[in-house]
């Protein structure tokens, strides 16, 4: 995760696309495209942990879900992660609102890539029972939400057809899912990038996916 703005009050991420703000090492995309970049998240729990960002500004990623384009992206960056570290599931905090607690303190679009195994989904529904999950295919989520905050996970990926669990919010929910993962873990206390940012763990994976897909592109490109 990064902050949600710089010093000037533009969005962090855009301005990071933009390449108008200094980088770090975890900061430095280690996929891109003319649309989409993969960076490696501050507060990474386990290794590889990383988000894809539209670099046209959104809140939330509902736009994207119907674009082949968004997904081939995320395909190639979810194989990438699987093969270094292994099976990964996929998730979404979709806040509305600039500011927004769901948004986790990133007031743009990102999709989480995490290899985690497997197990998140039933973790995410019996973290908090009050919440109603149900099943949906994550190219129907923006029929589902109409305006609501919304939270999907999935424990696999098959693109837009990708079957998870949707939640509405009625209220903001701060790095949800990031709770859900450090209890998971048995380190309920380190779900807090902020205060836990693991910014070695990030950076090391940053190289590694990096010179994973540039390996790719050369043998690609023989």
């Amino acid at each position: 995760m990064f902050l949600p703005s710089t010093t000037g009050g533009e969005c962090r991420i855009c301005a990071l696309a933009l390449g108008s703000v200094p980088k770090q090492g975890y900061d430095q995309p280690w996929a891109e495209n003319d649309r989409y970049f993969a960076m490696a998240s501050v507060g990474a729990l386990v290794p590889g942990w990383s988000l894809v960002f539209p670099k046209s500004h959104a809140l939330n990623l509902l736009e994207n879900l119907s674009a082949p384009s968004f997904w081939e992206f995320v395909g190639s960056a979810h194989a990438a992660i699987e093969q270094r570290y292994g099976r990964s599931v996929i998730f979404e905090h979709g806040c509305q609102y600039k500011g927004s607690l769901t948004g986790c303190g990133t007031s743009h679009a990102h999709l989480h890539i995490v290899p985690l195994g497997a197990g998140i989904v039933e973790a995410s529904r019996n973290y908090d029972p009050s919440l109603i999950w149900a099943p949906c295919k994550a190219k129907d989520i923006p029929q589902l939400v109409r305006g609501d905050e919304y939270l999907f996970v999935a424990d696999s990926y098959d693109g837009a057809n990708t079957i998870g669990q949707v939640t509405l919010l009625s209220e903001g929910r701060s790095q949800y899912f990031r709770r859900v993962i450090a209890d998971m873990l048995g380190r309920p206390g380190e779900y807090d990038y902020k205060t836990h940012p693991h910014a070695d763990i990030a950076a090391r994976a940053a190289a590694l996916l990096r010179a994973d897909m540039n390996q790719l592109q050369q043998a690609s490109a023989a």
